[in-house]
């Protein structure tokens, strides 16, 4: 079994951005955890039965980890199954290293549209003049929007920081704060 990750045009590039990852086999093998820190984390073994196996890939340069839950099969010889990761690419040395596999999405103010500016500029300056209370709700806005709660569900029970950029923000959101921070200014 390998790791790797897929490039812009799906071929296989060396999965580089994890410092290491850890298998976790069937308890039934003499050491059921193998943690391999060189790409492309290469594990070779045999076995007699098909089982889950669950892999935990370390992200560089942060507390990031994925959890894949990959079915053992022999069916056939060789097979591919490709995972969908979301990755902290607002961090410097891991944005370098994401792409060498291809582009990088926008994360900061200088790349993105003058539509987008005009509301995230709009944001900063209303939530950086709200009391406390507006700012928690503006928090609990942020946190219960759809994209952000999966997130957050997924990682509960880990201990990785989550980062989210306001320029990540997607418009209609950043739209509903401003509209919160406003209604929240005009009650005062």
């Amino acid at each position: 079994m390998q790791l790797f990750i897929l490039d812009e045009e799906g071929n296989e590039q060396p999965a580089t951005l994890f410092d290491y990852v850890t298998y976790h086999l069937h308890p039934t093998f003499e050491r059921p955890l193998r943690k391999l820190t060189e790409p492309p984390f290469t594990l070779d073994e045999q076995g007699w039965g098909e089982f889950e196996l669950k892999i935990i890939a370390k992200v560089k340069f942060c507390s990031t980890t994925y959890t894949f839950h990959h079915e053992l099969s022999f069916d056939n010889n060789a097979y591919n199954v490709d995972y969908e990761g979301r990755f902290p690419y607002h961090q410097t040395k891991l944005r370098e290293e994401l792409l060498n596999s291809g582009s990088v999405p926008i994360y900061n103010e200088d790349e993105i549209s003058l539509g987008q500016v005009t509301n995230l500029q709009r944001a900063i300056n209303l939530i950086s003049v709200s009391d406390v209370d507006t700012i928690q709700k503006v928090i609990n806005t942020i946190v219960t929007f759809p994209p952000v709660s999966e997130e957050i569900a997924k990682r509960r029970h880990q201990e990785d920081d989550i980062v989210i950029l306001l320029s990540q923000i997607p418009n209609q959101l950043l739209n509903k704060i401003c509209r919160l921070v406003e209604a929240s200014s005009a009650a005062s």
